[in-house]
């Protein structure tokens, strides 16, 4: 699925008009704001429960290699 995404924005950055590459780049912009939202409880923990196993999360392994809090 990825690299046909990465195809399409390709194509859009290159041959699409530019009212459609105004639009792609709105649009794009507006899920990862949507998505960065719905994961603000994972973004601020120091660990999360994946496959039955309390591990830490991202923020709390940099926090852990910096020695600073996550």
């Amino acid at each position: 699925m990825l690299p046909a995404l990465s195809l399409v924005i390709l194509y859009l950055s290159l041959a699409a008009i530019d009212w459609l590459q105004v639009f792609a780049v709105q649009f794009l912009g507006v899920q990862a704001c949507i998505s960065s939202y719905r994961h603000l409880d994972y973004l601020f923990s120091h660990s999360a429960m994946i496959g039955g196993k309390t591990m830490l999360s991202d923020t709390g392994r940099i926090a852990q290699l910096l020695i600073l809090s996550y």
